[in-house]
């Protein structure tokens, strides 16, 4: 009654393996596919524009430093060395 030869048996192992192949290889373009939506998801919030910064140059030395929070170049003649040497002394 539930007589198999292994001809049959061998066509089950094989459909069955090709069904599980078949389903390996759907989710992995899955996979790629939202993964090259999310990449295109990424590029498109990135700015389009770097964001600079106002820069000004040093009157002793010459060089240029944000215009906004200058800092002390480490001369001893340097104007914003000055500034951070009297807030620092302020502060205690």
């Amino acid at each position: 009654m539930l007589e198999m030869s292994l001809n049959k048996l061998l066509l089950l192992a094989l459909v069955i393996g090709g069904v599980w192949y078949y389903s390996k290889i759907k989710r992995r373009m899955a996979a790629r596919e939202k993964r090259a939506g999310a990449d295109a998801g990424a590029r498109a919030q990135r700015p389009s524009a770097i964001e600079a910064e106002e820069m000004a140059q040093c009157p002793r030395c010459g060089t240029y430093i944000p215009a906004e929070r200058p800092k002390a170049c480490g001369r001893a003649d340097c104007p914003y060395g000055a500034r951070v040497q009297e807030a620092s002394s302020t502060r205690r």
